[in-house]
């Protein structure tokens, strides 16, 4: 037994220092009090073609935790959403695309599209948050073939700084 834990160190420990190169700069990630998270959620009833559905939106200093958007219906998935950080687009995809791309459970990317009938459910939640200095808007622009959708709802947790 321990011939074998030898011989598993022997060959992983030259491989962890190939794999894991070493940190020179410190990553700084900003931390949020639980105090300070709040939920910002949002509904657009009955939009049409070619309608901005604005799900949250926040002014000011926070920071990004995750979020989702929810469609119900529609006659198509060509209806996009958007994440926009301090007027940089950080997120944007159709329902479709994340479908063709098959982003279709938790993934590191941080985004992903849970999808079910009448039901579609984007979340995006990357693996650390995001700060921001001016404005959070996570909206929908509804494509021009996605007629019958009933509603759109969603969600954004932030934290304030």
């Amino acid at each position: 037994m321990n011939r074998m834990l030898v011989a598993l160190v022997a060959v992983c420990l030259p491989m962890l220092s190939v794999a894991a190169p070493p940190i020179t700069e410190p990553v700084q990630v900003s931390m949020v009090s639980p105090m300070g998270i709040t939920a910002h959620p949002g509904l657009c009833v009955s939009p049409q073609p070619n309608d901005t559905c604005e799900i949250a939106k926040i002014t000011g200093k926070g920071t990004f935790l995750s979020g989702f958007v929810t469609k119900a219906e529609g006659a198509t998935d060509i209806s996009f959403v958007e994440l926009i950080i301090d007027g940089r687009a950080i997120f944007n995809s159709s329902i479709a695309a994340l479908k063709n791309q098959n982003l279709t459970q938790n993934n590191a990317f941080g985004e992903a599209v849970f999808p079910g009938e009448p039901l579609d459910t984007v979340v995006i939640g990357f693996p650390y948050p995001i700060p921001f200095e001016s404005s959070l808007v996570l909206r929908v622009v509804v494509g021009t073939s996605d007629t019958g959708i009933s509603q759109i709802n969603g969600r954004v947790i932030a934290g304030s700084q």
